[in-house]
């Protein structure tokens, strides 16, 4: 699914807006170094997601569906 999801934008401050192909699932935010810090359900196909407790860095979210997975990496400033 990773092709198929888009994630933007690709440098943020505090809100990270998911656009998946299959409505549903679900979400998780992962450090560079593999450790989770947040999760969440996706509603629908498009949802936004509060990035502003984030220490700047790289992170990779992973969206979750009965579908398949996808993986997107963004950047938090």
């Amino acid at each position: 699914l990773s092709d198929a999801m888009r994630v933007y934008p690709s440098v943020t401050t505090d809100v990270l807006t998911v656009e998946t192909p299959t409505a549903g699932g679900e979400y998780a935010v992962y450090n560079m170094t593999g450790a989770q810090v947040a999760a969440g359900e996706i509603d629908g196909y498009k949802t936004d997601i509060n990035v502003s407790s984030l220490v700047p860095g790289t992170y990779i979210l992973r969206y979750m569906h009965s579908d398949g997975v996808g993986v997107k990496t963004f950047i938090k400033k």
